[in-house]
């Protein structure tokens, strides 16, 4: 968006960095919560608590043309919390409950009766929560209650829909990186 890079400016020149909070807005994400948050973290390689033109074009480029190895990295940094020795169950949990409380608000504005909402939050929770158990289960491979950056890739592949919530019909790609297209 032209409007955003203006804004951005070039790399070096005082003020025209985005702030977390025009991060969160840039209409160029469809994330919300903790992952648009943590796409900020991962996206300020200069760890100045600020985004330059430089970071926001390498970024960006990463999220739309990055390999697959390169998104699931981007993906392991966004849920590794606390920036140590792998991925625990509750920073999984935080960033996905992250994700289903937005799309939990999106369908309670939708569903106009209003009826059975707790019931479907509940739901989902319980989902999410095998989901997240199962990971573990399958995927810490040492049993030491993380995930590898290994073993978080080899859960992602097992489960292409994340990336697809993050970066967008990634697992409708195929290997070599070009896009099949899909009859509806």
């Amino acid at each position: 968006d032209g409007v955003l890079l203006e804004t951005i400016g070039t790399a070096g020149e005082p003020g025209t960095s985005l702030k977390p909070i025009q991060f969160d807005q840039c209409p160029v994400f469809s994330l919300e919560g903790a992952l648009v948050k943590r796409l900020f973290i991962v996206f300020d390689t200069k760890k100045t608590g600020y985004i330059d033109r430089e970071e926001f074009l390498n970024g960006l480029a990463l999220s739309l043309h990055g390999t697959r190895e390169e998104k699931y990295q981007m993906i392991f940094d966004m849920c590794n919390l606390d920036g140590f020795d792998g991925i625990s169950p509750e920073e999984l949990s935080t960033v996905l409950f992250s994700s289903v409380s937005a799309s939990y608000k999106i369908l309670h504005e939708i569903n106009e009766d209003g009826d059975g909402d707790s019931d479907m939050l509940d739901d989902v929770q319980k989902q999410v929560r095998r989901f997240i158990e199962q990971a573990f289960e399958e995927y810490d491979h040492n049993k030491t209650g993380k995930l590898s950056p290994s073993d978080f890739r080899l859960w992602l592949q097992q489960n292409p829909l994340l990336v697809d919530s993050i970066f967008g019909h990634e697992s409708f790609r195929h290997h070599s990186g070009q896009v099949h297209l899909l009859l509806l």
